[in-house]
């Protein structure tokens, strides 16, 4: 593992996949950089090294492919819908006649999309359910009010299936997943891309001198042609 004082930023880790990448293909479509490379120990299991930690770093696992589970995806959709009309069927009708009631339900709770949508309806279903198990007399009538809307005990455990359902697509997770959380779960592999590309870009600067192969690899930049400096035209001698 890289020493923390010496790992490259994440400004430069998250470039990193760029860069293999280029250099991957670079040695897999020149034969002449695959011999020079050779020479610095470089082989077959080396290079499928670099195509697995890049894969890794890109989610991607050649052996298995994603499944879409689309009963999952369909219930994500159908919260996704009911979310700001289940709110607002909640609040015009315990706003007036029993207020603490519908404060109890939805408190905190604002319409928003995939799963905000799903743990907006949860809960939702969660704090009726306190309130059904309740003896107090409001929120036996706030239930009572809200079964007359629809919202009675068939149509709640609808909705509650359809959470468990939705709650089981991959995208509930990903999506509630903060920046810092996800790039610490990833550093890891980027680190371990790294190692990988320090090691083998540096023995190419080492067996490689054609600069065009360099480019390639994306070791070296392409010259461009210097632009004719217009002052130059003043010393052209006169014939």
């Amino acid at each position: 593992m890289t020493d923390d004082k010496k790992k490259p930023a994440r400004s430069t880790l998250e470039t990193l996949p760029d860069r293999a990448s280029r250099f991957l293909r670079g040695v897999a479509h020149n034969a002449h950089i695959r011999s020079a490379l050779a020479s610095e120990g470089y082989d077959e299991p080396d290079h499928q090294e670099g195509w697995n930690h890049f894969h890794a770093v890109s989610g991607y696992t050649p052996t298995a492919p994603a499944a879409v589970d689309r009963t999952a995806g369909t219930a994500m959709a159908q919260l996704d819908r009911l979310d700001a009309p289940l709110i607002d069927k909640i609040d015009a009708t315990l706003k007036h006649r029993l207020p603490e009631q519908r404060d109890a339900i939805l408190d905190g709770l604002a319409a928003g999309e995939r799963a905000v949508a799903v743990t907006n309806v949860k809960t939702a279903l969660e704090r009726i359910a306190v309130l059904a198990a309740s003896d107090a007399p409001g929120d036996k009538e706030a239930v009572a009010r809200l079964a007359k809307v629809k919202l009675d005990e068939a149509e709640r455990q609808r909705l509650g299936r359809l959470v468990v359902a939705a709650e089981s697509f991959e995208g509930v997770s990903g999506a509630s997943e903060g920046d810092e959380a996800r790039w610490s779960r990833l550093e890891p592999l980027y680190l371990e891309l790294w190692a990988w590309y320090d090691e083998w870009s540096r023995a190419a600067a080492r067996a490689i001198s054609r600069r065009d192969w360099l480019v390639s690899l994306g070791l070296a930049k392409r010259r461009t042609r210097p632009e004719v400096d217009e002052s130059d035209d003043d010393n052209v001698p006169v014939s």
